[in-house]
C-alpha cells in the first residue's frame, strides 16, 4: 500500500469538500477577507505602484478579461450552481 503525499491528501479533501460542509464562521470570515482584499485593491489602484501594476496587466491582456468578469450580469453571495 503506497502512502499518499500531503498534496494528494489535501487535493482529495478539497475535491470532496461541499459548500454545505463549511462552518458558517468560516464562510463569513472568507467573505470578510475577500471584501478586505477588494478594498485594498481599490485603495491602491490610483497610487504610483498601482498604476505601474495596471500598465503591466494591460500589456498582458488581463484588463479585457477582468472587464468581462466585472461586467457579468448576475452577482450572488450564494454558492455557484453546479
Amino acid at each position: 500500500m503506497s502512502k499518499s503525499s500531503i498534496a494528494e491528501r489535501l487535493a482529495f479533501f478539497a475535491k470532496n469538500l461541499e459548500y454545505e460542509d463549511l462552518p458558517k464562521t468560516v464562510v463569513e470570515q472568507a467573505k470578510r477577507c475577500l471584501l478586505d482584499t477588494i478594498g485594498v485593491i481599490l485603495a491602491g489602484y490610483k497610487t504610483d505602484t498601482g498604476k505601474i501594476f495596471t500598465s503591466l496587466l494591460q500589456g498582458n491582456g488581463v484588463e479585457s478579461r477582468m472587464r468581462q468578469y466585472l461586467e457579468m450580469e448576475s452577482w450572488s453571495s450564494t454558492p455557484m450552481q453546479r
